[in-house]
Formats: structure tokens, C-alpha cells, sequence
């Protein structure tokens, strides 16, 4: 007699353990299939984590370069070269924490447009120094790094970036002219049948400009005559582009000799005389806009010859005036030689200024800046 349950007949038990042996064989499938599953939910969650958690391997890359891009872009802007570095904090992935980084591996570029938009927001530039830009690199500015890594924070961030608008304005042309070589006995009135070329370049240099020179021309033969001759850009402004090459001249030989004869003198600036205890200043009145003239002079041959721009003065003779207001002023021009005197003037001879005190409170127009005082009478 046995005591308990009764035992499991051993033919029995072997069938159920081949019953078992079936299904964790047919399980086999479903186990592989969950095991991938499961391997693929780990491997995002890791990269997920790598990048946006506080387990990724946090970094920072000293030194990175930014690229300023071209000097000229699309037209509008100019940018001087300049060198400029920030440092990275970046955060890198389980995946890639062992790798090294360098500082070349990462790319920054200035964003162009939005550089253009801070500096149209600046007044225009009249000074002959470049504008001065506040730029702050942001994450967005880096456009290449490696894989793996995402940048967080930008160290040193702020920049002061030279750079400006381009610009277009017309410029006079002057005449270069070697004197050293003319016919003996005669003068040569050298004259530009295009007074001025439409320069184009940073606004910074165009202010700088005063005229554009000339190649050297020669004059020799006793006859009329007309010729092309190349204009020259300033050697330390190579930036700049003219509207042309070359301009059409015309000679005048003329017989030295005591005879009248007239000659131009172009583009003079206009200068102011004031008393040196005068209360008042000069401004253009509204829609007054030349502050250059040509004259026109007349005079022994010899004389003229030998005269230049920079031996004239065309003034504007405001001392007889104590009152503040409206004046049409006849232009004059000093210290002319014996014997030569002013045929015209142009655009015209009499000049509309409007005086005003000094330091009166009200909006101030204007000011023309050359002014030459004159001592008070004791």
C-alpha cells in the first residue's frame, strides 16, 4: 500500500514532458521576435536620451572659427576681413561620447541676411570709417558639425563686425596733366567732356572721395584735338568699381603770349567769411544744394597757365551781416593775380544762405563746414 496521491504512471510523464518540449520549441519565434522588439525601444530610448537628457557626455570645443563668407554679398554689403573665434558647449550621445572633437570639425557662418537687417537699422553712414555691428551668434549659425553631437551654448558670443553698405554716387573727374612736355610758346587748356563717373563701393569709402584722376595726358600739338584717356581708381580702394573706363578730352593749344584768353577752373568748393565775433552761421536754405561751382576766367595767357585749383578761393562774403535770416550773397574769389578777373560763375553767381544764431534750440539744418573767420574790427 502507497501513502499520498497516486504517482503518475511513468508513460504518462513522458508524454507530458514531450507535450512541453513542443511549445517552448514553438515558442522560440515569438521569443526572437520579442527580443528585437526590445532591442529596438532601447536603442531609440539611448539616443533619445543621449541628446535632450543629463546623460549625454557634455563638452566644450574652445577656438571654433566663424566664416564671415564673401566680402561682397548680393550687392548690398560689404564686409571688411576680420577674424573672429567663439567656444562651443555641446552635449554628444551615448553612441559617440568616445570620439574626439575638434575645432575644425565644427562650421559657423554669419547669417547674412539678418547682419544686412541690424545694419539698415543704423543711420547712413557719412563718417570715413566703416559701421561697427553688434552680432551675437546664436546655435542656429552653426551649419556643419559631427555626428552625434548637439551644440547647447555659445560662449563669447557677441561680435562687433566692421563692415557697410554698398553705395553709388557720382564723383568729378580731374584731369592729370604733365606740363613738362608742352610746345614751347604755347598753353594747353585740358578739358574732361565727362565731368563726373557714377562710383560704386562701400559707403565708408565713397565718402573719402574727392575726385577721380586721370592717366597722365600729354599735350604737344598746336591744334584742337580730342582724346580718350583711362581713369584711375585709388590704389588702397580696390573695391570700388566705376561706371567706366575711359572718358573723351579735348585740348586747346593756345599761343603763349600777353593775349586775353579764358580759361575754366571746375568743381571749387564755396567757403564762407564770417566775423569773428559774429553770432551767426551759415545753412543752405531748403532745396540750395550746390556747394561746388566753376568759374570761368579771363586773363593774360602766361597767367593762367601757371594757375591751379588750389591757388583759388571762391568765397561767400557773409561779414556785413549782423541779423539772422534770408540773404542772396554774390560769390567772389580772392587773391587773383594782376590783370585776371572772373568772366562767370557757375551754376550761378549769387548764392541764397540762410543765417541763423548759434545754439538757438531750434532744429538745425545743414551746416555748411567751411568757414573762414575774420577778425573783428577793434
Amino acid at each position: 500500500m502507497v501513502s499520498g496521491k497516486h504517482p503518475i504512471p511513468q508513460q504518462e510523464k513522458k508524454a507530458v514532458l514531450r507535450r512541453w518540449d513542443r511549445r517552448l520549441r514553438a515558442f522560440d519565434f515569438w521569443r526572437l521576435l520579442i527580443a528585437l522588439g526590445l532591442a529596438l525601444v532601447t536603442c531609440s530610448v539611448i539616443r533619445r536620451q543621449g541628446a535632450d537628457s543629463s546623460y549625454a557626455s557634455w563638452r566644450e570645443i574652445k577656438n571654433v572659427q566663424v566664416t564671415l563668407g564673401n566680402q561682397s554679398l548680393a550687392g548690398n554689403l560689404y564686409v571688411l576681413p576680420q577674424t573672429f573665434q567663439v567656444d562651443l558647449n555641446v552635449a554628444v550621445d551615448a553612441l559617440h561620447r568616445t570620439g574626439s572633437y575638434q575645432p575644425e570639425q565644427f562650421g559657423i557662418e554669419i547669417n547674412e541676411q539678418r547682419l544686412l537687417a541690424v545694419l539698415n537699422s543704423l543711420p547712413q553712414n557719412n563718417s570715413a570709417d566703416p559701421q561697427v555691428v553688434d552680432y551675437t551668434i546664436t546655435e542656429a549659425d552653426v551649419v556643419t558639425k559631427p555626428a552625434g553631437v548637439v551644440v547647447r551654448g555659445v560662449a563669447h558670443a557677441n561680435l562687433k563686425i566692421k563692415c557697410d553698405r554698398i553705395g553709388v554716387r557720382e564723383v568729378p573727374v580731374r584731369l592729370t596733366v604733365d606740363r613738362n612736355q608742352e610746345e614751347s610758346g604755347w598753353t594747353y587748356e585740358c578739358v574732361p567732356l565727362t565731368s563726373v563717373v557714377r562710383v560704386t563701393g562701400p559707403e565708408y569709402m565713397l565718402s573719402r572721395i574727392k575726385t577721380i584722376s586721370t592717366e597722365m595726358i600729354v599735350p604737344k600739338d598746336t591744334q584742337t584735338y580730342h582724346g580718350m584717356i583711362g581713369l584711375v581708381k585709388p590704389a588702397d580702394m580696390p573695391e570700388l568699381s566705376l561706371s567706366m573706363d575711359h572718358i573723351e578730352y579735348e585740348v586747346i593749344p593756345q599761343k603763349d603770349s600777353k593775349e586775353l584768353v579764358t580759361r575754366a577752373f571746375n568743381h571749387l568748393q564755396i567757403y564762407f567769411l564770417m566775423r569773428g565775433d559774429s553770432m551767426l552761421e551759415p545753412k543752405f536754405v531748403p532745396g540750395e544744394s550746390s556747394r561746388e561751382v566753376d568759374i570761368h576766367l579771363r586773363g593774360p595767357s602766361k597767367i593762367l597757365k601757371g594757375m591751379s585749383i588750389e591757388d583759388l578761393r571762391v568765397v561767400c562774403d557773409l561779414t556785413p551781416y549782423t541779423m539772422a535770416g534770408k540773404q542772396n550773397v554774390k560769390l567772389g574769389v580772392l587773391d587773383l593775380p594782376d590783370g585776371v578777373k572772373v568772366v562767370e560763375i557757375l551754376p550761378r553767381g549769387i548764392l541764397a544762405v540762410e543765417l541763423g544764431y548759434r545754439h538757438d534750440g531750434q532744429p538745425e539744418p545743414v551746416v555748411v563746414p567751411e568757414v573762414v573767420p575774420v577778425p573783428s574790427a577793434p
